[in-house]
């Protein structure tokens, strides 16, 4: 068995595969209050919370802090442990208010947490289980790799155990359902998406992506779908294995994000740029606030509702990924590349009924039946971390004043740097006064200078003033002449256009008088001729009567 009670950066981070080697098995049932929200309408959230009552080897008490926000007379002297479970977002005062909060902190016992979506507001996470004094947290990060990178630090004490688990494990009630023939089925292809926030990355957008694509081409295809991304749309409660059922295959990515904000800022920065850029897409954000941290931490997981469809012998079509090492492609799911390019050899698969019944029938049968992926493992490996550390209960006591002690310590480290900070900026605020003081003599300098400036072009603007007074008398009694010559110039113009009348009528006159003299020369060429051959006859009528007087 590890010894929990010393801080050791080797053991301080475990899979869960690895608590069975360095961790009791229970001798005895504890005593367990499990704070959770069991009013959630998610099928998988009532399973988490159902499978832990009901399959601990301890004896687990449900209080929903929720609705029971005062928790009044709630004695905790009967409990050994406190579990908090993922569904009370406890950083918030709705899910756990300031009352269950004194009572936790002064608790004697151990407590521990199981954490979902830890991928936001993750400093104000580790400082809340610091100020808490939880000893122990089960993660659904995918290695410990990434819980050293995510739990690191001075901001939670260095006895905290961390646990990778998933987000969900596969219930016994899952295990002996008998589901339709894949030929009965009246959908092709089901899926419930939804729209993700811009901070979670890229890989958040793909739970969106997958759906729209498929809706997009499936139906030239042949296909008949039940596909949304719409909130509305979402389906919870006894009506989710239904909708599986009702689908040859289910669309899915991998759960997760790529993208950690620590502190807040970045959700912080995405809100700003929306708020001064009102519609716009994410990868308009993406580029302007994301870009830089896109990867920061890439996590990245199978979830339960993969499990819930495996279980109902749903095919799953994927974008390829890791899925845990659980999951391979063209055995245990259809790949569907992000771009699209191999529709149509998805499209051909989900249409031919034996094939996808195969698939189902041996992902059920590898899958669902693997031990380490029952909720009874999973509820196994926290029973040991619990009892573990109960066993140990006045190191626990001890530990948990050390937790608070260097809560303390965080803070009054702050309080030093603040103090520290205020300082320095009151010698920076001398030195900037000393400067500005400098700056303001030379400064009442250049303005008396600038004075005497000022009233020489004072001065100046009298004399112009003067001199455009003068020069405006001039230019009045030039436009008073301007205005005699202007009108004698319209008179001149009137008897220039009179004129131009005349001649006009003149010309008029002189054209026709032109062509009479035209038609005259024309008459008179006419009795010329007339004459000139009167002359010719003439003559020859002579020359005929000379010839017979002979």
């Amino acid at each position: 068995m590890v010894d929990v009670m010393k801080p050791n950066t080797h053991c301080r981070f475990f899979s869960l595969e690895e608590v069975s080697e360095n961790f009791d098995a229970p001798q005895s049932a504890l005593q367990v209050l499990l704070l959770a929200d069991d009013l959630n309408p998610a099928g998988v959230v009532q399973d988490h919370i159902r499978s832990i009552r009901e399959g601990s080897k301890h004896t687990v008490t449900v209080v929903n802090s929720v609705n029971q926000v005062d928790p009044g007379r709630t004695g905790l002297d009967e409990f050994d442990v406190i579990l908090i479970h993922y569904s009370i977002f406890l950083i918030f005062d709705s899910y756990l208010s300031t009352g269950w909060r004194e009572l936790i902190k002064g608790f004697g016992g151990v407590v521990a947490v199981i954490h979902e979506d830890e991928y936001q507001k993750v400093d104000a996470f580790k400082s809340c289980y610091a100020e808490l004094g939880v000893q122990a947290l089960f993660s659904c990060l995918d290695n410990v790799r990434t819980l050293e990178r995510v739990y690191g630090g001075d901001l939670m004490p260095h006895d905290t155990l961390f646990f990778s688990c998933l987000p969900g494990y596969i219930p016994a009630h899952l295990m002996v359902n008998t589901p339709p023939k894949t030929r009965d089925r009246p959908f092709d292809v089901v899926y419930r998406g939804r729209t993700l926030a811009p901070e979670l990355g890229r890989l958040g957008q793909e739970k969106r992506l997958i759906g729209e694509f498929v809706q997009s081409v499936a139906p030239q295809s042949g296909l008949r779908c039940d596909i949304s991304s719409d909130e509305h749309d979402r389906i919870y409660g006894e009506q989710w294995p239904v909708f599986l059922a009702s689908g040859k295959a289910m669309l899915g990515v991998e759960g997760g994000s790529t993208i950690f904000d620590f502190d807040g800022q970045i959700s912080t920065d995405v809100a700003d740029y929306r708020a001064q850029h009102p519609g716009a897409q994410f990868e308009e954000i993406w580029q302007a606030v994301l870009r830089d941290h896109e990867g920061n931490i890439d996590f990245r997981t199978i979830t339960p509702k993969f499990f819930e469809a495996i279980a109902a012998k749903t095919v799953l079509v994927l974008y390829p990924g890791n899925y845990n090492n659980l999951l391979v492609p063209d055995r245990h799911y259809i790949p569907l590349e992000r771009d699209g390019s191999n529709w149509h050899d998805v499209a051909t698969k989900l249409k031919d009924d034996e094939y996808l019944q195969a698939m189902a029938d041996r992902t059920f049968n590898e899958i669902v039946c693997r031990p380490e992926l029952q909720f009874d493992f999973y509820i196994d490996q926290i029973d040991r971390v619990l009892w573990t550390l109960a066993r140990q209960l006045p190191t626990a006591k001890e530990l948990r004043s050390r937790q608070h002690a260097h809560s303390l310590l965080l803070k009054n480290k702050k309080l030093a740097t603040e103090n520290q900070i205020s300082c320095d900026e009151i010698a920076r605020a001398k030195i900037t006064r000393i400067g500005l003081e400098t700056d303001l003599t030379s400064v009442t300098q250049q303005y008396a200078q600038a004075r005497q400036e000022i009233q020489a072009l004072e001065s100046q603007l009298v004399q112009a003033t003067q001199q455009n007074a003068q020069t405006r008398q001039e230019v009045q009694h030039l436009e008073s002449q301007l205005a005699q010559v202007t009108q004698k110039n319209l008179h001149t113009r009137q008897e220039v256009q009179h004129l131009e009348s005349q001649l006009t009528q003149a010309t008029q006159q002189n054209e026709h008088t032109r062509q009479e003299i035209r038609n005259a020369t024309s008459q008179i060429s006419i009795l010329n001729s007339q004459m000139h051959s009167g002359r010719f006859l003439l003559k020859q009528l002579v020359r005929v009567l000379h010839t017979k007087i002979k």
